[in-house]
Order: structure tokens, then sequence, then C-alpha cells
């Protein structure tokens, strides 16, 4: 019996929720969110923080328009790039937390939760319709 709720669908709808929820934060009050991280923003970084709540809001309008799309090479090109972006979040998270100069709180253990549950997810259903795209692809 198949989980009516563990489908592609639910996954891209909670991907494009995170991804805006934190992009709209970075972009409109990047000091703000970074501070709930213990981090202090110079021009710099307040220029960063927000190009990186631009590329959170563009993740999340993608993901959106895919929610519905069928298996196909389109959608497994997108969610190879999702594992990749989602796993390399989760390195960075971990590497962030067990560096020495910071102090982790549980906004830093979120992130890496966040990210290998959006790379697993992801993954499963890159792996679980690869043979339905690779015929799709032969004919």
């Amino acid at each position: 019996m198949a989980n009516e709720y563990l489908t592609f669908k639910n996954l891209a709808i909670g991907n494009t929720i995170i991804s805006l929820l934190f992009g709209i934060g970075f972009v409109l009050m990047p000091k703000q969110s970074l501070e709930m991280y213990d981090v202090e923003l110079t021009s710099s970084g307040n220029h960063i923080a927000q190009l990186f709540g631009a590329a959170l809001i563009t993740i999340g309008i993608i993901v959106w328009f895919i929610r519905d799309m069928q298996p196909s090479s389109t959608r497994q090109g997108i969610s190879l790039g999702l594992i990749v972006g989602d796993s390399l979040g989760t390195i960075l998270s971990i590497i962030d937390i067990f560096d020495d100069d910071t102090d982790a709180n549980a906004l830093q253990w979120l992130n890496v939760l966040l990210y290998a549950l959006l790379a697993v997810g992801f993954g499963y259903f890159f792996y679980l319709n690869y043979g339905e795209t690779s015929k799709e692809a032969a004919e």
C-alpha cells in the first residue's frame, strides 16, 4: 500500500514553502535573518545574503511549477539539480556546525535536517522514476 502523503507533489510544495520563507526573509530582512544564526553582517555580506535569498525564491518558484509534472527527463534533470544542491547544503551546514569558530545553535541543525530531507526526498523520486524516464528517452 502506497503512502498517499509521500508524493512528489507534496515534496515539491514543502520545498517551495521552505525556499520562499527563507528566501523572502533573506531578501527583505537579511540582517535579522542571519542574527538568528548568530551572524553579524557587513554591508557586503548584506548584499550576498540578499542574493542568496533571491536564489532561494528562484528555486521555490521553479519547484512550484514542476509539482504536477509527470515523470520525465525534464523533471529528472531538475530533481538531480535539487539533489546536488541540497546534498551540498547538508554537507556545508555540517562543516559549519563543527567549525571551531562557530557556536552551533538549533537553527543550524534545522538547516542540516531540511537540506538532508529534501536531498533524500528528491533522490527517492529520482531513482523511483529513473527507469520510466530512461525508457521515454530511448523511444
